[in-house]
């Protein structure tokens, strides 16, 4: 009977430690991340399919994001994560968009017309903007000029 007690004690002990142990593993490996959204636009008007880039100054990987017809944008972490890692950022936008034209009778493809860069490059190449990402909802409007 004191066997029986005891090969009871130990797996209740075992089955303790595997679900602790268990608990700690399934942790996600995701950095601490800010959900990003915003709106970005030159002189007034909306800057549409846009490039939105945030870069950690402390390094880390970067978030991405497009803006829409209105000039809003989300930011995406990778594949499945949206946001941007918390802390401070670099962050270049690019105007140019590269023209793509369907082949004959594809029509799931649209037709993308190709735009040069028309903005200054203070707000790309030689990015001045930054952000600061907190824990949670952060809105980021960029409102550019020349």
């Amino acid at each position: 009977m004191r066997t029986l007690i005891h090969r009871y004690r130990c797996c209740e002990v075992i089955c303790f430690l595997t679900v602790v142990c268990l608990t700690g593993c399934t942790r996600s490996n995701t950095p601490p991340l800010g959900d990003v959204k915003g709106r970005i636009t030159f002189e007034g008007e909306p800057v549409e399919m846009a490039m939105v880039t945030f870069t950690p100054t402390a390094g880390g990987r970067q978030s991405f994001g497009r803006t829409d017809e209105d000039g809003n944008y989300v930011m995406q972490f990778n594949h499945t994560e949206s946001g941007a890692l918390v802390g401070s950022h670099r962050v270049v936008i690019i105007s140019e968009v590269e023209g793509s034209t369907p082949e004959e009778g594809d029509v799931s493809t649209p037709m993308v017309k190709a735009r040069k860069e028309f903005l200054p490059s203070k707000y790309n190449k030689s990015s001045e903007l930054t952000a600061d990402i907190k824990s949670g909802k952060n809105t980021v409007d960029f409102a550019l000029t020349k």
